[in-house]
């Protein structure tokens, strides 16, 4: 992997590999800025890969909510390929973290998902492929910044309440109906009726949702079950 991407991005590594697209932590040359960096591989080219990884930056670049991770500049590397750019934020996904955290923080995490859903199905898109994996978890609860040329903003250190961020929005999109469904998302979270492929709607999102959190709190209880033998 080459050590810059668009000559002005130092990477520092890579948080999620991939076959099609790889996310890494680089370094915004110019101001010092972390930000995330995701790729499309220049070996995994194909008209349609392409168009998706546009789409999605053009999606992200409009949808400003503070549970949705948002799109900060996009470009091409003759060697690398196609990039986006994103704020760096934790790490951690609900996968992750879900054992971990309290119920009180789990059902704040729902509240915020359903929140950044709404306002997606507001537009007229779903997101298509919401797992405990593409919901990030903030444990600082800051907010996101789009401006790469200024200098973070100070926030608190400690907040009541970890921030869910939701990403990979490389499946969303406006619903499609029934004759042309093509099931889209990772199972077991996606609806019955995508999986059977009759229409969808916003409550395939929402089953997606349900789905996740159930997952989450059965590795909770299961957990719980481990100690509370020991």
């Amino acid at each position: 992997m080459a050590s810059t991407i668009g000559k002005i991005y130092r990477v520092i590594d890579c948080i999620h590999p991939g076959s099609s697209t790889s996310v890494f932590r680089v370094e915004h040359l110019p101001t010092g800025i972390p930000l995330a960096l995701k790729l499309l591989h220049a070996e995994s080219y194909s008209p349609q890969l392409v168009t998706n990884f546009k789409r999605e930056f053009a999606l992200l670049a409009r949808l400003e909510h503070p549970n949705i991770i948002p799109a900060v500049e996009f470009g091409r590397c003759t060697s690398s390929g196609y990039y986006f750019t994103m704020p760096l934020v934790s790490p951690s996904t609900l996968a992750s973290l879900g054992t971990l955290l309290t119920p009180d923080h789990l059902m704040s995490i729902l509240l915020q998902s359903a929140s950044a859903l709404a306002f997606i199905h507001a537009r007229g898109l779903l997101h298509g492929d919401l797992s405990p994996d593409n919901i990030l978890v903030d444990l600082s609860g800051r907010s996101t910044s789009t401006n790469v040329p200024s200098k973070p903003t100070p926030q608190p250190q400690h907040l009541s309440y970890p921030r869910a961020i939701i990403i990979d929005f490389g499946m969303a999109g406006p619903p499609v109906s029934a004759g042309d469904l093509i099931p889209r998302g990772t199972l077991p979270y996606i609806a019955p009726e995508v999986l059977a492929r009759n229409a969808e709607d916003q409550r395939s999102d929402i089953y997606s949702l349900g789905a996740t959190l159930l997952e989450v709190l059965n590795r909770r209880s299961q957990v719980q079950d481990r100690t509370e033998g020991c």
